[in-house]
């Protein structure tokens, strides 16, 4: 029941502070979801109201499930002496805790991150994403890269992608930038600021890594200036659980998807599919957008007119919503058990929804 979630959670909240000394962002959280359970349970009859509150809450429990079991153990130090052995003072002295403030806030001055002043001995790389990914990449290249090749790295953020072409003027130039869009390196290229990739041993063994189309806008008069830096496909989404309930079987064509989609949606659930995706209609049906000399578009001719027709019947004749906030959580919800997203949504669910664990699967 709700009450015994409420109190559990209340014990839970308890439990936390008495191992951990002191309050915390879960104990203060599993308190406040009690609390709020409580609220809704005050006027019993709206409970069906308040499901996106409730489901709020079941979110916010999985992610300190998450959190708890991801808590790391770190050592600064490990003592070993015989039995009844004084060990020296584990709390810093005041002396101690002023001095490290001091140095603290001088390190504070240290411009470690500009990124104009790059290092000639270490391999200097801009990334343009957020800091987080900038302070993980590093740490990944510490660990792994640097130890196996002993080439030393230094990773700093981008704020802005001009910055590459003020950089060129100033001669300030990375070695590599990563989290560029994709119409840059040409732009870069054309500049005379960008080295040719296929010149380099091993470029087609590089080459063969990525789907041939992914290569075109990185080339230019012969030579290509970047490498793709992320790739992903379409994948069919179902939650086993609920097909199994409703007796559907995985549809493999678009025929069987039109007919799980009534019951579906007279059980209110429907089928996702992003309104935005609209190339594989026209690919499956062996239509290409472009005449083959590539000088006029290919979308005339009656294959192609089909096409687009089954692309909006999809939302005009079959009732797919047109418009979904958030697949992934209308699909943890299970009001959209089934539909087709990229391979993200495959790492976002096993991250973020454990809760979800042997329930879903991907076609």
């Amino acid at each position: 029941s709700l009450l015994g979630l409420a109190e559990r959670m209340e014990l839970l909240s308890q439990n936390s502070v008495r191992i951990n000394g002191n309050k915390d962002s879960i104990s203060q959280g599993l308190e406040t979801a009690a609390k709020d359970i409580r609220s809704i349970l005050k006027k019993p009859e709206e409970i069906p109201y308040n499901v996106n509150e409730i489901s709020s809450i079941r979110e916010k429990l999985n992610l300190f499930i998450e959190s708890l079991l991801k808590q790391p153990l770190q050592l600064d130090e490990v003592y070993i002496s015989p039995v009844q052995t004084k060990f020296p003072g584990m709390e810093a002295t005041l002396w101690n805790r002023v001095w490290g403030g001091v140095q603290n806030f001088g390190y504070s001055f240290n411009s470690r991150d500009s990124i104009t002043k790059l290092d000639n001995h270490k391999l200097n790389i801009w990334v343009q994403r957020g800091r987080d990914y900038v302070d993980q990449l590093q740490q990944l290249a510490d660990e792994s890269f640097t130890t196996e090749t002993g080439i030393e790295v230094k990773v700093n953020l981008l704020a802005n992608p001009e910055l590459l072409l003020m950089s060129n003027a100033a001669d300030v130039q990375p070695d590599i930038a990563l989290g560029l869009t994709q119409d840059l390196p040409v732009d870069l290229a054309i500049r005379g600021s960008l080295q040719d990739l296929s010149g380099f041993d091993g470029f087609d063994k590089l080459y063969d890594q990525f789907s041939p189309g992914s290569w075109l806008p990185l080339y230019y008069d012969g030579g290509y200036y970047g490498t793709p830096e992320t790739q992903s496909f379409q994948v069919l989404f179902y939650r086993e659980d609920i097909l199994n309930r409703l007796g559907i079987k995985v549809p493999e064509t678009w025929d069987e998807v039109y007919d799980i989609l009534p019951t579906l949606q007279q059980n209110y659930m429907n089928f996702y599919i992003n309104p935005l995706q609209f190339s594989q209609y026209f690919y499956q049906n062996g239509v290409e957008f472009y005449e083959p000399d590539g000088l006029k578009t290919a979308l005339d001719n009656p294959d192609a007119f089909q096409s687009f027709k089954q692309w909006t019947d999809l939302f005009n004749t079959y009732a797919i919503e047109k418009e979904v906030p958030s697949f992934y959580q209308h699909f943890r919800d299970g009001t959209m058990p089934i539909g087709i997203s990229d391979y993200n949504m495959y790492v976002q669910l096993s991250a973020a929804a454990p809760e979800l664990n042997d329930r879903w699967k991907i076609a």
